[in-house]
């Protein structure tokens, strides 16, 4: 079996090693290591809820420690290796990290990872531990933001001038992690997409108190449950020129009551703070929101897996409500060169659907009603990986005069429909990791009209292009 000696090694020494770490959990950053932990999981080696995100270190570690390395298939020991790799990093005393990236314009990569907001941007970090607790500091120093910098005159946030992502501070108190952050977060079983909390929004500020071993059973009479991760959080959404602030409370529940089956409720009440001043600027970000989810993944064999995910978001304006869906499948193929990870995924959510979780936290008509999503994502265990995601989005806004008021034109609907081919991949360079991400965008241009038409004469193409470097040591 020939596998990187670097994962060898770091493997052996987190076996050898306390359960300690930098950051008590795996964030959202890294789609590869994502893609090796859901293989692991698919297989029934890990028995920690993974649909979560961050997830937490201990148990992850645990689960791998009783996996007999030697009765795994070529593809799912390259899959450890690479998790043992990455958890024999994070139990570092001390890291340090630095990270310059610039785009030609936004690129949305949907999904696990970091987005393209700025054209440019240099990130420094640092994170250390000691004993029960951990900390981060991480810096952005940020060029031409992507997100309504056009009207930053009403809102100076929309500039993101410099920022503090990723930054956090963590005490372990029994079986419980308090925190406080400024991060991503992902619920549910979604790769591209999820209705409640994801990485393509803006991090967002937060209280939160997570269960650092779900595998610990809950209560006696919880058994049956299986292991049982908890997330309770406050927090704050900045806001943009078309979203105004918001406070939100969340909280999730997932449960894992046998190893093929994984299930997940989650729940979000978001509070928009209106300047008084900007009433007339921002209807569509008046109501207070009530977000209700449940969602559900069964592993099918050792390398295929289903999952689906519903929705439902009750407004106090209007008392409006709506429904939104996904559907996806996956399906883990590898040896001990590469790993293949085949996903995809359909979803619906009507225009009403307020979606905050956008990469630029636009307005709610700016969310896709219908989205098909197909993909695949490369590793191997050199540190070369890449990507490639086919989107076919369609959009179609409420009536205007139900959804903005303030317009005049009568039973007017806003549609737009986009196909997106979106190209990455990942090398090893200078010590660090090169990542290019490139987006093509074939859409129509939106226009209020009556009724729907066809939009084939009026299609335009957009490029995008983004770099980023990054070290960690």
């Amino acid at each position: 079996m020939r596998l990187s000696s670097f994962y060898l090694a770091a493997s052996i020494s987190l076996i050898a090693s306390p359960l300690a770490f930098a950051a008590p959990w795996v964030d959202t950053q890294d789609a590869y290591l994502h893609q090796s932990i859901q293989q692991l999981a698919s297989a029934g080696l890990i028995k920690t809820p993974i649909n979560t995100l961050p997830i937490m270190w201990q148990p992850l570690v645990q689960d791998l420690a009783n996996i007999d390395v030697n009765q795994l298939t070529p593809a799912n020991q390259h899959a450890f290796f690479r998790v043992q790799a990455a958890a024999s990093f994070a139990r570092q005393s001390h890291t340090r990290q630095v990270a310059v990236k610039g785009a030609s314009d936004a690129v949305h990569k949907n999904g696990f990872g970091d987005n393209y907001q700025q054209k440019a941007q240099l990130s420094l970090g640092t994170e250390v531990t000691g004993g029960n607790w951990s900390a981060g500091i991480v810096k952005q120093f940020n060029h031409d933001s992507f997100i309504n910098s056009a009207n930053s005159a009403t809102n100076p946030l929309s500039e993101n001038t410099d920022s503090w992502n990723n930054t956090y501070a963590a005490y372990t108190a029994g079986n419980w992690v308090l925190s406080a952050s400024l991060q991503q977060q992902w619920w549910g079983p979604g790769i591209s997409h999820s209705f409640n909390q994801n990485a393509n929004q803006q991090p967002t500020r937060l209280l939160q108190v997570n269960r650092l071993n779900p595998n610990l059973p809950l209560h006696d009479s919880l058994d049956w449950l299986g292991a049982v991760t908890l997330n309770v959080q406050y927090g704050y959404h900045a806001g943009t020129d078309v979203l105004r602030h918001a406070t939100f409370f969340a909280s999730r529940v997932g449960v894992k009551p046998f190893d093929k089956l994984e299930i997940g409720l989650s729940q979000r009440s978001i509070s928009p703070k209106q300047p008084e001043q900007l009433l007339n600027l921002a209807p569509l970000s008046l109501a207070n929101i009530r977000t209700f989810g449940a969602d559900a993944q069964y592993n099918l064999t050792a390398a295929a897996a289903v999952y689906g995910e519903v929705s439902q978001q009750l407004s106090n304006r209007d008392y409006q409500s709506a429904s939104a869906w996904l559907l996806g499948a996956r399906y883990h193929l590898g040896n001990q060169y590469v790993l293949l990870r085949f996903y995809a995924e359909y979803q619906q959510q009507p225009a009403q659907y307020y979606a905050w979780q956008n990469i630029s936290q636009q307005a709610d008509s700016q969310a896709a009603h219908k989205q098909l999503v197909a993909g695949l994502h490369v590793s191997t265990p050199t540190g070369q990986a890449g990507y490639i995601r086919l989107t076919q989005r369609d959009f179609q806004a409420a009536n205007v005069t139900e959804a903005a008021p303030v317009f005049t034109l009568p039973n007017a609907v806003l549609v737009q429909a986009e196909t997106s081919v979106n190209l990455g991949y990942q090398f090893p360079l200078f010590q660090g990791l090169l990542q290019a991400d490139y987006q093509l965008a074939k859409l129509a241009e939106p226009a209020l009209v009556a009724e729907p038409t066809n939009l084939e004469s009026n299609k335009s193409y957009q490029h995008s292009v983004g770099l980023r470097w990054e070290w960690r040591w």
